[in-house]
């Protein structure tokens, strides 16, 4: 017979505080002992423009540009804003997770 105990964890839906960045009203700071007191509400937007995503040099042949060690020469390229699934501000540190499933983080300024 089939276990239909659901043998599987459902997946929680995010809450309206993790969608926000994990700070909210008066919250703000409130799980890192208050290293954000002075950063007021960030929007994705925002959160988007303080990390930046490497990309390799694309050179006139198409090809990518090496450099001496024979690696690729990146370029530090902006994340867009509709790039950005969920973001959390720790400290003076942000992490943004894009909707591809990469991670980056960035300096709060």
């Amino acid at each position: 017979m089939a276990n239909t105990s659901g043998g599987a964890k459902a997946a929680k839906k995010p809450s309206e505080d993790t969608l926000n960045g994990g700070a909210s009203g008066d919250q703000a700071g409130a799980d890192n002992g208050g290293a954000t007191e002075g950063v007021k509400e960030m929007t994705a937007a925002m959160a988007a423009k303080l990390v930046k995503r490497p990309v390799p040099r694309i050179g006139k042949d198409r090809k990518p540009v090496l450099d001496d060690d024979d690696k690729p020469v990146l370029d530090h390229v902006a994340v867009a804003a509709e790039e950005v699934l969920d973001f959390k501000v720790r400290g003076d540190e942000v992490t943004v997770v894009t909707v591809d499933g990469q991670k980056f983080k960035g300096a709060v300024a």
